[in-house]
Order: C-alpha cells, then sequence, then structure tokens
C-alpha cells in the first residue's frame, strides 16, 4: 500500500525528472529543425485557414466565424487525440528505462501529458495569431479556458495512467484505440456545428465535444455550458477512478510485460 502512495507522490517528488524527459523528448524530436514545434503550428495554421475558407462557403457560414470555430475546435482536438494516442505507448516507449530504473507509471504518464502540453502552447500561439490576422480577438472570457486546459490535462493524465499498463499487455488495443479515435475525428463538432442537429444524441453523448467546448467556447467569447462543465467533471471522476484500479492491479507484472 506505502509503495503504491508513494507511485502516485513520485508525480510531485520527482516532478524534474518528468519535466526533463519531456524537454528531451521536444528536443530529440525536433533536433536539427530551425523552427521546431512550430512546424505543426504552421502547418495547423494554414490547414485552418484553407480549409476553413472552403467550408465556410459550402456550409453557408461568414468565413471569419467559422475559421475561429474551426480553428480553436481542431487545437483542443489535437491536443486531446495525441494524449489519448500516445497514452497506450507510454510503458512501451519507456521499456530501456523501466528495464533499469524504477519508474513509476503516474511519472511516464506526466512526461507524455508535459510533453503535448509544450506542443499545445507552440500551437496556441500561431493558431490565435492567425485568428487575430482574420479579425477575432479574444475577450475576457478567454481566461475561462485555463480551467478547460486543466481539466483536459488531468483527465489525460489519468487516462495515460490507466490505458499504460493494459496497451502494454494487449499490444493490439494501441490499433483500436488509434482507430476509435480516427472515427470520433468525424462524429465530433469540429468541422461542422451541431446547431439545428436533429439528432443529438452525436452530440450530447460525446464526452470529446464537452471536453472541446470547455476551452473552445471561452476562445470564441462566450463560457461553457453547465452541462459541458457536468460531464467534463464526471469524467475526471471516472478517469482517475480508472487509473487508481489500473495501476493497483497492474504495478507489480510491468516489467513481466515488458
Amino acid at each position: 500500500m506505502i509503495a503504491y502512495l508513494l507511485d502516485w507522490a513520485s508525480v510531485v517528488t520527482r516532478r524534474r525528472v518528468w519535466m526533463l524527459m519531456a524537454e528531451t523528448d521536444i528536443a530529440l524530436r525536433y533536433r536539427r529543425s530551425l523552427l521546431g514545434p512550430f512546424w505543426i503550428s504552421l502547418a495547423m495554421a494554414a490547414m485552418i485557414l484553407a480549409i476553413g475558407g472552403l467550408y465556410s462557403d459550402v456550409m453557408n457560414q461568414p468565413s471569419e466565424a467559422y475559421i475561429a470555430y474551426l480553428g480553436t475546435g481542431l487545437l483542443v482536438w489535437t491536443f486531446l487525440a495525441t494524449m489519448i494516442n500516445e497514452s497506450c505507448g507510454i510503458a512501451i516507449e519507456a521499456t530501456h528505462h523501466l528495464r533499469s530504473v524504477n519508474v513509476p507509471l503516474p511519472v511516464l504518464s506526466a512526461r507524455m501529458v508535459y510533453r503535448n502540453l509544450i506542443i499545445f502552447v507552440h500551437n496556441a500561439i500561431v493558431v490565435l495569431v492567425a485568428l487575430f490576422l482574420f479579425g477575432h480577438g479574444l475577450t475576457p472570457a478567454a481566461w475561462l479556458a485555463a480551467p478547460g486546459v486543466a481539466a483536459i490535462v488531468f483527465c489525460g493524465w489519468f487516462v495515460g495512467v490507466a490505458l499504460a499498463p493494459v496497451c502494454l499487455r494487449f499490444r493490439d488495443l494501441a490499433s483500436l484505440i488509434s482507430s476509435v479515435t480516427q472515427i470520433a475525428f468525424f462524429v465530433t463538432p469540429i468541422f461542422w456545428m451541431p446547431d439545428g442537429m436533429s439528432r443529438r444524441i452525436v452530440v450530447d453523448f460525446n464526452p470529446l465535444y464537452h471536453l472541446i467546448e470547455v476551452v473552445r467556447q471561452p476562445l470564441l467569447g462566450n463560457p461553457a455550458s453547465e452541462s459541458n462543465w457536468i460531464v467534463v467533471a464526471a469524467l475526471l471522476g471516472m478517469s482517475g477512478a480508472a487509473a487508481l484500479v489500473s495501476l493497483a492491479l497492474c504495478r507489480r507484472k510491468v516489467f513481466l510485460w515488458l
């Protein structure tokens, strides 16, 4: 029991470890690159402007409003989807560490989340500048996006702890989750707007939609709805419970599954 609690506490006591590991991941990924993570950000901004200009005509929407909607939605979706997919490989990518050093899974999950948070901040800077150039400025409500980002960060951390040992044991699960994430991209309101939909179940019961809305709506100048936050709070509770159970059941077996 004490070792189990120490695994969770290590996220605080060994914070320099996962921060350094995440920063090293970024440095190695963009080694000898002139712009580093900003290459992803510029590619995202170009896609938002190109697709936004086209789809605003297809969907009969004002181009400035639609580009802002698409840009903020795609920004948050990329953050979410990347964390979900990378959660499956947390333990696998750290195989050489786990075979020689005792690195708790919560530390490895924090490494993954912090790495993606750094990229998210880079993307946010470029995307928000692009939106500003198209006449969309930030309002005081934009500060309400900060709790939304924090909720996504904790959800991503819990999901990482829950999925890492399971995907280490069942390697095919990562491919399944990746396929489900691709399908979720098309059924989540990112390119399309849910207003006037007759089948609201696709939106109301889509947890990813609510996670996106608690960040997107403040960036668009509106507070997220109460229902959005109720679903997000429920997701935090469920993902936290899943992480607690997964770590308790699997922490002693991780080395055997490497």
